[in-house]
């Protein structure tokens, strides 16, 4: 592993640490039914930025989140039977991570996690792939399990473009 990828693992885990799970943990005390949560990534084009990198949240009463039945849910705005009964994905937090910048911090943090050749008009399930996968404790503490694999090593720590990174979609 090489001390940029070594400093990039602290950095990402950092993050989850301070952002990630006291988002998913807000959202666990609100609702005690919640079991776990999973974190997806992806890097497209959105509007302003060819290198943005964005976030979807699963929420799930379920151990692990049904991901098809969850990004359908967020790509409709339908309730999702699977992981949550009557209830739409968007229901559960409707707020962001505190922390995440599409067009910024998250490009160095989650590009190499992402697939290639993504865009908006694509479905979740096409451009998403999953992260970290968050769970409630017996003690009701919130555990992050990192399930993500680099699959683009040449992009961690990549700066965005606007800051003089290369294009990387």
């Amino acid at each position: 592993m090489s001390e940029k990828t070594r400093d990039m693992s602290m950095e990402r885990a950092r993050f989850i640490e301070q952002h990630a799970i006291p988002f998913v943990a807000d959202a666990f005390r609100a609702d005690p039914a919640l079991r776990s949560a999973l974190m997806l990534v992806a890097q497209y084009w959105c509007d302003e930025a060819n290198d943005a990198v964005h976030y979807r949240m699963i929420f799930s009463r379920l151990e692990r989140p049904d991901v098809a039945a969850g990004l359908a849910s967020l790509d409709d705005d339908e309730p999702d039977q699977s992981n949550l009964g009557d209830r739409a994905q968007y229901e559960v937090k409707d707020d962001w991570i505190k922390g995440w910048d599409d067009n910024g911090g998250a490009i160095p943090l989650f590009a190499a996690f992402c697939r290639e050749g993504c865009d908006q008009e694509m479905a979740g399930s096409e451009a998403y792939l999953p992260y970290a996968l968050f769970r409630r404790q017996p003690d009701g503490t919130t555990r992050a399990e990192i399930i993500g694999e680099m699959i683009r090593p040449w992009l961690d720590g990549v700066e965005p473009e606007w800051a003089g990174g290369s294009e990387t979609n």
